[in-house]
């Protein structure tokens, strides 16, 4: 998971990178800036490290062996979403809520990016992602997580 760091803290970054070269390149300009980095070189690796720890900042190559890097990249959001919505169960949230606190970004007409997001996560978590019974619609409002449905 991502989390923002105080300001006195040294960024925490992963990279994720298969060439040994390009990977130590990177970790010592990393460590120029003071950041505390951690090295992988596979994208399913990437995300067990993920899951396990917060990080400031994920660095992926694209071509990864295990998961490709957009693959991760495509993982770590339906975690991100999950867990805006396990932080406060029952709170309805409009779709421009969840653009700007889980994808940080908050423009017109990307809200149907959502309703993508929320179509995932259901086939991910739902037993009949047909009938919801955790990620749940509130019409004409947005979206609730049912703790306990």
């Amino acid at each position: 998971m991502i989390a923002p760091a105080t300001p006195s803290d040294p960024p925490r970054i992963l990279l994720v990178e298969d060439d040994e070269d390009i990977a130590r390149l990177i970790l010592l300009h990393l460590r120029d800036i003071d950041a505390r980095a951690r090295h992988c070189a596979r994208g399913d690796d990437a995300l067990n490290l993920a899951a396990q720890d917060c990080w400031d900042l994920i660095v992926l190559d694209l071509r990864l062996p295990g998961l490709s890097g957009l693959d991760v990249c495509r993982k770590l959001r339906e975690f991100d979403l999950l867990l805006r919505f396990a932080r406060e169960p029952g709170r309805v949230f409009r779709r421009s809520e969840l653009l700007d606190e889980v994808w940080g970004y908050g423009h017109d007409g990307y809200e149907h990016t959502v309703n993508t997001h929320i179509n995932r996560l259901r086939r991910k978590i739902e037993a009949d992602p047909s009938e919801p019974k955790h990620v749940v619609t509130v019409w004409g409002v947005g979206y609730r997580f049912q703790e306990n449905p």
